[in-house]
């Protein structure tokens, strides 16, 4: 109750939240647990996963430019803000962690992830078909060896509840959600 207190009074208060914020998070965690190096996150991985989010829930993932207008270009490179409501940081980072956990396309390091992404990027400009596909992949399940290994370090860990308490009141602090 206290984590959903203070993501709804953030969100009440018009905290906004940079998707830098999220990275760290996302990598504070990855640290936490002695995750391997493909458990952490890029900017760039989190820009490419928000836009990609707004095709899917749109509802959520309402993108504003700079000057606060709702953007309709839903382009990694476009001028969309890189804050967002503190509602959306938080389903953005539970998204991420979901997909480093489940989803090969994911369980890349940071700089792997973002060669592999620009690459596609490249080859999706060069490709004049509506179907080309140039964004992150969203996987709801997978039986890969590095999924194993992540869902092992999850919820195999030896946290007790307090260890809980303090990992998720962590990520929210490193959010900037106020306590």
């Amino acid at each position: 109750a206290s984590l959903k207190n203070r993501v709804v009074s953030a969100e009440q208060n018009g905290y906004l939240v940079q998707e830098s914020q999220v990275v760290n998070a996302i990598n504070w965690m990855a640290d936490e647990f002695s995750a391997p190096s493909y458990a952490k996150t890029s900017s760039l991985q989190i820009r490419a996963t928000r836009v990609t989010l707004n095709q899917f829930m749109p509802n959520l993932f309402v993108n504003k430019d700079n000057q606060g207008n709702i953007s309709v270009n839903r382009q990694v490179n476009s001028t969309m803000s890189d804050s967002l409501p503190p509602a959306q940081a938080t389903c953005l980072l539970l998204v991420v962690v979901q997909q480093k956990m489940l989803n090969q396309y994911f369980q890349k390091t940071p700089a792997d992830w973002e060669a592999n992404f620009l690459a596609e990027q490249e080859a999706a400009a060069g490709n004049d078909s509506p179907n080309a596909q140039s964004s992150p992949q969203i996987e709801t399940r997978s039986v890969q060896a590095k999924s194993i290994e992540m869902q092992q370090l999850v919820f195999n860990s030896n946290f007790a509840q307090p260890d809980v308490e303090r990992l998720a009141q962590g990520v929210l602090d490193k959010l900037g959600i106020p306590r």
